[in-house]
């Protein structure tokens, strides 16, 4: 599911911005879950 995910936003920025895929770069990176806010600046999962 990432490689799919990836391949379509790369072919997606590729299509609206004119950059070529490979100048593309995709990096991610998994955190946990205290260090994550779902809107308006609030941690929700902070203590």
């Amino acid at each position: 599911m990432k490689k799919a995910l990836y391949a379509k936003i790369v072919e997606l920025i590729s299509q609206e911005t004119g950059l070529r895929p490979e100048d593309v770069f995709i990096n991610l990176v998994e955190v946990a879950k205290e260090n994550w806010s779902f809107g308006n600046g609030i941690a929700q999962y902070a203590t």
